[in-house]
Protein backbone atom coordinates (compact mmCIF):
# COMPACT_ATOMS: atom_id res chain seq x y z
CA UNK A 1 0.00 0.00 0.00
CA UNK A 2 1.01 3.51 -0.48
CA UNK A 3 2.29 6.01 2.31
CA UNK A 4 0.14 8.90 2.63
CA UNK A 5 2.91 12.38 3.13
CA UNK A 6 1.76 15.73 3.59
CA UNK A 7 1.23 18.10 1.07
CA UNK A 8 3.73 20.24 2.52
CA UNK A 9 6.39 17.86 2.90
CA UNK A 10 8.79 17.39 -0.49
CA UNK A 11 10.87 14.51 -0.06
CA UNK A 12 13.80 13.52 -2.64
CA UNK A 13 12.61 10.23 -3.05
CA UNK A 14 9.86 8.29 -2.38
CA UNK A 15 11.57 5.21 -1.52
CA UNK A 16 12.13 7.13 1.87
CA UNK A 17 8.44 5.59 3.30
CA UNK A 18 10.12 2.24 3.74
CA UNK A 19 11.54 3.55 6.63
CA UNK A 20 8.49 4.21 9.35
CA UNK A 21 8.25 0.53 10.28
CA UNK A 22 11.39 -1.07 10.31
CA UNK A 23 13.21 0.88 11.92
CA UNK A 24 11.04 1.42 14.77
CA UNK A 25 13.41 -0.22 17.07
CA UNK A 26 16.00 2.32 16.99
CA UNK A 27 13.21 4.37 19.20
CA UNK A 28 12.58 1.39 21.19
CA UNK A 29 14.74 -1.85 20.71
CA UNK A 30 13.38 -5.35 20.67
CA UNK A 31 14.89 -8.81 20.37
CA UNK A 32 17.20 -9.98 17.93
CA UNK A 33 16.29 -10.87 14.71
CA UNK A 34 17.10 -10.48 10.80
CA UNK A 35 15.57 -7.64 8.70
CA UNK A 36 13.24 -8.25 6.69
CA UNK A 37 11.32 -6.54 4.03
CA UNK A 38 9.57 -3.28 5.53
CA UNK A 39 6.56 -3.47 5.55
CA UNK A 40 5.05 0.02 4.76
CA UNK A 41 2.75 1.97 7.17
CA UNK A 42 0.12 4.70 6.91
CA UNK A 43 0.02 7.69 8.75
CA UNK A 44 -3.33 9.11 9.42
CA UNK A 45 -3.32 11.33 12.87
CA UNK A 46 -1.53 14.46 14.26
CA UNK A 47 0.57 12.93 17.05
CA UNK A 48 -1.13 13.58 20.80
CA UNK A 49 0.70 15.62 22.37
CA UNK A 50 1.15 13.05 25.46
CA UNK A 51 2.70 10.47 23.87
CA UNK A 52 4.57 12.78 21.10
CA UNK A 53 5.72 14.92 24.01
CA UNK A 54 8.65 13.31 26.43
CA UNK A 55 8.41 11.22 29.97
CA UNK A 56 9.25 13.87 32.49
CA UNK A 57 9.51 12.51 36.10
CA UNK A 58 9.51 14.71 39.11
CA UNK A 59 10.83 13.22 42.29
CA UNK A 60 8.43 15.84 44.35
CA UNK A 61 4.90 16.37 44.81
CA UNK A 62 3.29 17.45 42.01
CA UNK A 63 2.37 15.35 39.69
CA UNK A 64 4.73 14.35 36.68
CA UNK A 65 3.63 14.48 33.13
CA UNK A 66 1.76 11.70 31.51
CA UNK A 67 3.57 12.49 28.22
CA UNK A 68 4.49 8.90 27.59
CA UNK A 69 1.17 7.54 27.36
CA UNK A 70 -1.45 7.94 24.72
CA UNK A 71 -4.20 5.79 26.49
CA UNK A 72 -5.12 8.34 29.12
CA UNK A 73 -7.80 10.97 29.59
CA UNK A 74 -10.26 8.54 27.60
CA UNK A 75 -8.10 8.41 24.49
CA UNK A 76 -8.84 4.88 23.02
CA UNK A 77 -8.39 5.06 19.19
CA UNK A 78 -4.80 4.52 18.10
CA UNK A 79 -2.30 7.27 17.38
CA UNK A 80 -1.00 5.51 14.36
CA UNK A 81 -2.94 2.75 13.06
CA UNK A 82 -0.64 0.17 11.37
CA UNK A 83 -1.56 -1.84 8.02
CA UNK A 84 -3.55 -4.93 9.07
CA UNK A 85 -0.78 -7.28 7.86
CA UNK A 86 1.07 -6.34 10.72
CA UNK A 87 -0.48 -8.25 13.76
CA UNK A 88 -0.47 -6.15 17.20
CA UNK A 89 2.01 -8.55 18.79
CA UNK A 90 4.47 -8.35 15.63
CA UNK A 91 8.26 -7.47 17.27
CA UNK A 92 9.83 -4.46 15.97
CA UNK A 93 13.16 -5.41 14.44
CA UNK A 94 16.22 -4.52 16.28
CA UNK A 95 18.93 -2.47 14.50
CA UNK A 96 21.41 -5.06 12.85
CA UNK A 97 25.33 -4.78 11.75
CA UNK A 98 27.23 -4.18 9.12
CA UNK A 99 24.93 -4.28 5.81
CA UNK A 100 21.76 -4.78 7.64
CA UNK A 101 22.01 -1.08 9.42
CA UNK A 102 19.81 1.26 7.82
CA UNK A 103 20.93 4.52 5.66
CA UNK A 104 20.85 7.78 6.80
CA UNK A 105 18.49 10.23 5.99
CA UNK A 106 19.38 13.78 5.10
CA UNK A 107 16.54 16.09 6.07
CA UNK A 108 17.37 19.67 4.63
CA UNK A 109 15.88 22.74 6.61
CA UNK A 110 16.15 26.37 6.15
CA UNK A 111 18.73 26.68 8.46
CA UNK A 112 20.59 23.20 8.61
CA UNK A 113 20.30 19.96 7.79
CA UNK A 114 19.45 17.04 10.14
CA UNK A 115 20.84 13.45 9.80
CA UNK A 116 18.99 10.50 11.31
CA UNK A 117 16.48 7.30 10.70
CA UNK A 118 12.68 8.64 10.92
CA UNK A 119 10.96 7.04 13.54
CA UNK A 120 7.67 8.55 12.64
CA UNK A 121 6.07 10.38 10.09
CA UNK A 122 3.08 12.73 11.12
CA UNK A 123 0.82 15.23 9.43
CA UNK A 124 2.35 17.93 10.67
CA UNK A 125 5.92 16.50 11.85
CA UNK A 126 8.94 13.76 11.15
CA UNK A 127 10.37 12.24 14.26
CA UNK A 128 14.37 11.86 13.08
CA UNK A 129 16.25 9.25 15.58
CA UNK A 130 19.99 11.13 15.35
CA UNK A 131 22.93 9.42 16.13
CA UNK A 132 23.17 10.49 19.47
CA UNK A 133 20.24 8.99 20.96
CA UNK A 134 18.58 11.65 20.82
CA UNK A 135 14.90 12.44 18.84
CA UNK A 136 14.99 15.11 16.54
CA UNK A 137 11.19 16.39 15.87
CA UNK A 138 10.94 18.62 12.76
CA UNK A 139 8.11 20.55 11.43
CA UNK A 140 7.26 18.90 8.12
CA UNK A 141 6.52 22.92 6.88
CA UNK A 142 9.86 23.51 7.31
CA UNK A 143 11.31 20.43 5.34
CA UNK A 144 13.27 21.97 2.14
CA UNK A 145 14.44 18.50 0.36
CA UNK A 146 15.28 14.89 1.97
CA UNK A 147 17.68 12.54 0.28
CA UNK A 148 18.95 9.11 1.32
CA UNK A 149 22.75 8.78 1.82
CA UNK A 150 24.65 5.97 0.93
CA UNK A 151 26.66 6.05 4.79
CA UNK A 152 24.82 3.75 7.28
CA UNK A 153 23.63 4.59 10.57
CA UNK A 154 25.93 3.92 13.55
CA UNK A 155 25.32 5.49 17.01
CA UNK A 156 27.85 8.42 17.61
CA UNK A 157 31.32 7.12 18.88
CA UNK A 158 31.95 7.75 22.63
CA UNK A 159 34.93 10.51 21.87
CA UNK A 160 32.88 12.60 19.53
CA UNK A 161 29.89 12.86 21.79
CA UNK A 162 32.20 13.98 24.75
CA UNK A 163 33.82 16.70 22.78
CA UNK A 164 30.25 17.37 21.94
CA UNK A 165 29.17 17.60 25.52
CA UNK A 166 32.35 19.97 26.39
CA UNK A 167 31.37 22.00 24.07
CA UNK A 168 27.69 22.42 25.34
CA UNK A 169 28.43 22.51 28.47
CA UNK A 170 31.53 24.56 28.86
CA UNK A 171 34.80 24.91 30.75
CA UNK A 172 33.08 24.94 34.13
CA UNK A 173 32.01 20.94 33.79
CA UNK A 174 34.08 18.10 33.01
CA UNK A 175 32.90 15.19 30.82
CA UNK A 176 33.91 11.60 32.19
CA UNK A 177 33.62 8.87 29.48
CA UNK A 178 32.53 6.16 32.13
CA UNK A 179 30.75 3.20 30.08
CA UNK A 180 27.86 2.91 30.02
CA UNK A 181 27.81 6.73 30.80
CA UNK A 182 28.77 10.01 29.74
CA UNK A 183 29.01 11.98 32.82
CA UNK A 184 28.78 15.90 32.79
CA UNK A 185 29.67 17.35 36.11
CA UNK A 186 31.53 19.88 38.47
CA UNK A 187 35.23 18.73 38.43
CA UNK A 188 34.97 18.67 41.96
CA UNK A 189 32.39 16.45 42.35
CA UNK A 190 32.92 14.41 39.22
CA UNK A 191 34.29 11.05 40.98
CA UNK A 192 31.34 10.41 43.00
CA UNK A 193 28.70 11.12 40.66
CA UNK A 194 30.39 8.98 38.22
CA UNK A 195 30.86 6.42 40.77
CA UNK A 196 27.15 6.64 41.19
CA UNK A 197 25.72 6.17 38.31
CA UNK A 198 27.97 3.15 37.94
CA UNK A 199 27.13 1.22 40.59
CA UNK A 200 23.33 2.00 39.93
CA UNK A 201 24.17 0.36 36.40
CA UNK A 202 25.64 -2.76 38.01
CA UNK A 203 23.23 -3.27 40.82
CA UNK A 204 20.12 -2.67 37.97
CA UNK A 205 22.30 -5.34 35.43
CA UNK A 206 22.47 -7.97 38.22
CA UNK A 207 18.49 -8.17 39.11
CA UNK A 208 17.69 -8.40 35.69
CA UNK A 209 20.15 -11.16 35.11
CA UNK A 210 19.03 -12.78 38.90
CA UNK A 211 15.33 -12.38 37.83
CA UNK A 212 15.92 -13.58 34.33
CA UNK A 213 14.44 -10.65 32.61
CA UNK A 214 15.77 -10.09 29.26
CA UNK A 215 17.49 -7.28 28.07
CA UNK A 216 19.37 -6.05 25.34
CA UNK A 217 22.86 -3.83 24.78
CA UNK A 218 22.66 -0.59 24.92
CA UNK A 219 22.98 0.92 21.66
CA UNK A 220 24.15 4.91 22.54
CA UNK A 221 25.80 6.23 25.24
CA UNK A 222 23.68 7.43 28.44
CA UNK A 223 24.53 11.20 29.16
CA UNK A 224 23.72 12.35 32.83
CA UNK A 225 23.90 16.12 33.47
CA UNK A 226 24.63 16.73 36.90
CA UNK A 227 24.06 20.68 37.27
CA UNK A 228 26.25 22.95 39.78
CA UNK A 229 22.63 24.54 40.73
CA UNK A 230 19.29 24.96 40.54
CA UNK A 231 18.94 27.89 38.52
CA UNK A 232 21.24 26.36 35.62
CA UNK A 233 19.42 23.34 35.73
CA UNK A 234 15.95 25.59 34.97
CA UNK A 235 17.37 27.57 32.65
CA UNK A 236 18.54 24.37 30.58
CA UNK A 237 15.51 23.19 30.65
CA UNK A 238 13.73 26.51 29.64
CA UNK A 239 15.79 26.49 26.72
CA UNK A 240 15.26 23.20 25.61
CA UNK A 241 11.27 24.17 25.49
CA UNK A 242 10.51 21.62 28.85
CA UNK A 243 8.32 22.98 31.24
CA UNK A 244 9.63 21.45 35.20
CA UNK A 245 6.95 20.90 38.37
CA UNK A 246 7.94 23.06 41.00
CA UNK A 247 9.02 20.04 42.71
CA UNK A 248 11.17 18.07 40.49
CA UNK A 249 14.86 17.95 41.38
CA UNK A 250 15.73 15.97 38.26
CA UNK A 251 13.79 14.10 35.16
CA UNK A 252 14.86 11.56 32.58
CA UNK A 253 13.93 13.26 28.86
CA UNK A 254 13.50 10.62 26.31
CA UNK A 255 13.43 12.99 23.61
CA UNK A 256 16.97 13.55 24.38
CA UNK A 257 17.28 10.41 26.18
CA UNK A 258 19.21 12.35 28.87
CA UNK A 259 18.75 12.12 32.64
CA UNK A 260 19.65 16.02 34.85
CA UNK A 261 20.19 16.50 38.09
CA UNK A 262 21.09 19.22 40.35
CA UNK A 263 23.58 19.70 43.11
CA UNK A 264 22.21 21.44 46.21
CA UNK A 265 23.35 22.11 49.35
CA UNK A 266 20.49 22.12 50.88
CA UNK A 267 19.08 18.66 49.79
CA UNK A 268 19.30 15.83 51.87
CA UNK A 269 21.32 12.88 51.19
CA UNK A 270 18.36 10.59 50.92
CA UNK A 271 16.94 12.92 48.32
CA UNK A 272 19.47 13.11 46.27
CA UNK A 273 19.91 9.09 46.22
CA UNK A 274 16.61 8.84 45.69
CA UNK A 275 16.55 11.05 42.39
CA UNK A 276 19.69 9.30 40.84
CA UNK A 277 17.87 5.99 41.60
CA UNK A 278 14.63 7.15 40.19
CA UNK A 279 15.90 8.93 37.28
CA UNK A 280 18.54 6.86 35.87
CA UNK A 281 16.93 3.48 36.37
CA UNK A 282 14.13 5.36 33.65
CA UNK A 283 16.68 5.84 31.50
CA UNK A 284 18.52 1.97 31.84
CA UNK A 285 15.01 0.51 31.37
CA UNK A 286 14.53 2.80 28.15
CA UNK A 287 17.66 1.94 26.65
CA UNK A 288 17.82 -1.83 27.68
CA UNK A 289 14.38 -2.68 25.85
CA UNK A 290 12.67 -3.02 29.31
CA UNK A 291 10.87 -0.37 27.95
CA UNK A 292 9.80 1.93 24.60
CA UNK A 293 10.33 5.34 24.22
CA UNK A 294 7.39 5.59 21.77
CA UNK A 295 5.33 2.75 23.39
CA UNK A 296 1.89 3.17 25.46
CA UNK A 297 3.62 1.09 28.72
CA UNK A 298 1.90 0.98 31.31
CA UNK A 299 2.36 3.92 34.28
CA UNK A 300 2.72 1.95 36.66
CA UNK A 301 5.17 -0.37 35.51
CA UNK A 302 7.64 2.41 34.45
CA UNK A 303 7.22 3.92 37.64
CA UNK A 304 7.15 0.95 39.62
CA UNK A 305 10.29 -0.41 38.70
CA UNK A 306 11.92 3.05 38.88
CA UNK A 307 11.01 3.46 42.25
CA UNK A 308 11.55 -0.10 43.83
CA UNK A 309 15.60 0.91 42.90
CA UNK A 310 15.54 4.04 45.42
CA UNK A 311 15.15 1.33 48.13
CA UNK A 312 18.91 0.91 49.98
CA UNK A 313 19.10 -3.17 49.09
CA UNK A 314 18.30 -2.57 45.02
CA UNK A 315 20.14 0.43 44.62
CA UNK A 316 23.50 -0.55 46.16
CA UNK A 317 24.21 3.37 46.76
CA UNK A 318 24.15 2.96 50.57
CA UNK A 319 26.03 1.66 53.09
CA UNK A 320 25.52 -2.17 54.01
CA UNK A 321 23.63 -1.51 57.43
CA UNK A 322 20.09 -0.88 57.19
CA UNK A 323 20.22 -1.92 53.89
CA UNK A 324 15.74 -2.91 53.10
CA UNK A 325 13.65 -3.27 50.16
CA UNK A 326 11.72 0.25 51.43
CA UNK A 327 12.14 3.48 49.08
CA UNK A 328 12.26 5.59 51.16
CA UNK A 329 10.03 8.01 49.45
CA UNK A 330 6.91 5.60 49.76
CA UNK A 331 6.83 4.38 53.35
CA UNK A 332 5.19 6.50 55.39
CA UNK A 333 2.41 7.25 52.43
CA UNK A 334 1.99 2.94 52.68
CA UNK A 335 1.42 3.35 56.28
CA UNK A 336 -1.40 5.70 55.59
CA UNK A 337 -3.23 3.45 52.94
CA UNK A 338 -2.56 -0.02 54.30
CA UNK A 339 -5.29 1.31 56.85
CA UNK A 340 -7.70 1.32 54.09
CA UNK A 341 -7.77 -1.90 52.44
CA UNK A 342 -10.43 -1.32 49.81
CA UNK A 343 -8.48 2.33 48.49
CA UNK A 344 -5.69 -0.37 47.90
CA UNK A 345 -7.86 -2.97 45.95
CA UNK A 346 -9.40 0.08 44.14
CA UNK A 347 -6.01 1.33 42.80
CA UNK A 348 -4.92 -1.80 42.10
CA UNK A 349 -7.52 -2.83 39.72
CA UNK A 350 -7.59 1.02 38.42
CA UNK A 351 -3.74 0.53 37.51
CA UNK A 352 -4.52 -2.57 35.58
CA UNK A 353 -6.81 -0.51 33.38
CA UNK A 354 -5.42 2.67 33.14
CA UNK A 355 -2.71 5.37 34.20
CA UNK A 356 -5.41 7.89 35.43
CA UNK A 357 -4.90 7.52 39.37
CA UNK A 358 -1.48 9.06 38.54
CA UNK A 359 -3.32 12.87 37.86
CA UNK A 360 -5.93 12.35 40.08
CA UNK A 361 -4.38 10.45 43.59
CA UNK A 362 -0.70 11.45 42.66
CA UNK A 363 1.08 10.21 45.94
CA UNK A 364 -0.97 6.84 46.69
CA UNK A 365 -0.76 5.95 42.68
CA UNK A 366 2.98 6.09 42.68
CA UNK A 367 3.20 3.86 45.86
CA UNK A 368 0.85 1.23 44.66
CA UNK A 369 2.91 1.20 41.43
CA UNK A 370 5.83 0.72 43.54
CA UNK A 371 3.95 -2.34 45.89
CA UNK A 372 2.78 -4.61 42.43
CA UNK A 373 6.26 -3.69 40.85
CA UNK A 374 7.77 -4.97 43.68
CA UNK A 375 5.39 -7.89 44.95
CA UNK A 376 5.21 -9.70 41.16
CA UNK A 377 8.84 -8.92 40.50
CA UNK A 378 10.14 -10.51 43.72
CA UNK A 379 7.21 -13.40 44.37
CA UNK A 380 6.18 -13.38 40.84
CA UNK A 381 9.35 -13.48 39.04
CA UNK A 382 8.46 -16.02 36.14
CA UNK A 383 5.56 -14.75 34.89
CA UNK A 384 7.07 -10.86 35.29
CA UNK A 385 9.50 -11.42 33.12
CA UNK A 386 7.78 -12.47 30.32
CA UNK A 387 5.37 -10.16 30.93
CA UNK A 388 7.67 -7.16 30.92
CA UNK A 389 8.89 -8.47 27.97
CA UNK A 390 5.80 -8.67 26.46
CA UNK A 391 4.72 -5.01 27.37
CA UNK A 392 8.74 -3.86 26.00
CA UNK A 393 7.77 -5.72 22.59
CA UNK A 394 4.73 -3.19 22.26
CA UNK A 395 4.63 -1.50 18.73
CA UNK A 396 5.35 2.23 18.62
CA UNK A 397 2.59 4.84 18.50
CA UNK A 398 -0.25 2.38 18.95
CA UNK A 399 -2.71 2.35 21.98
CA UNK A 400 -2.62 -0.07 24.67
CA UNK A 401 -6.29 0.31 25.49
CA UNK A 402 -7.53 -0.77 28.77
CA UNK A 403 -9.52 -4.27 27.16
CA UNK A 404 -5.90 -5.55 26.14
CA UNK A 405 -3.96 -4.24 29.40
CA UNK A 406 -6.07 -6.04 31.22
CA UNK A 407 -6.01 -9.43 29.09
CA UNK A 408 -2.20 -8.88 29.17
CA UNK A 409 -2.15 -9.00 33.07
CA UNK A 410 -4.40 -11.36 33.89
CA UNK A 411 -2.73 -13.83 31.30
CA UNK A 412 0.31 -13.14 33.52
CA UNK A 413 -0.69 -12.59 37.18
CA UNK A 414 -4.12 -14.21 36.69
CA UNK A 415 -8.47 -12.70 36.98
CA UNK A 416 -8.67 -12.31 40.56
CA UNK A 417 -7.49 -8.38 41.21
CA UNK A 418 -8.99 -8.39 45.12
CA UNK A 419 -6.78 -11.80 46.12
CA UNK A 420 -3.45 -10.04 44.63
CA UNK A 421 -3.91 -7.04 46.76
CA UNK A 422 -4.37 -9.47 49.84
CA UNK A 423 -1.00 -11.13 48.37
CA UNK A 424 0.28 -7.43 48.42
CA UNK A 425 -0.42 -6.44 51.33
CA UNK A 426 1.00 -9.58 52.59
CA UNK A 427 3.99 -9.36 51.24
CA UNK A 428 4.45 -5.67 52.24
CA UNK A 429 4.22 -6.33 55.88
CA UNK A 430 6.74 -9.19 56.12
CA UNK A 431 9.58 -6.61 54.64
CA UNK A 432 11.55 -4.65 57.24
Amino acid sequence: MQVQIPQKTKPANASIVWYFVAFFALACGCDDQQWHDPTYIKITDTPDNRLGSSHLVSTGSTAPSLNNNNNVAGRTEPIVPLDSTLPRNTPTPKIGTGDGRPPILAVRLLDHTAFGVPIGLFADQTMLMRSDGGIQRIRNSDIVQQTILNDRFHSMERNELAQQLRAEFGRNYLVKNDNPYLVVARSEHMEAWSKRFRSLHHAFKHYCITHAIPTREIEFPLVAVVFGSRSEFLRYANSSGITIPEHCVGYYFSDSNRILLYESAGASTQETQTTICHEATHQLAFNMGLHQRRAATPLWLIEGLATMFESPLLSGLQSREGKSLWPASRQATWQALSKRPESVQRLVAGLIHNDLAFESDFENAYTIAWAMTAYLSQRNSQQFGPYLQSVGNLPPFQDYGAAQRVADFQSAFGKDSRLLTNKIIKYLESLD
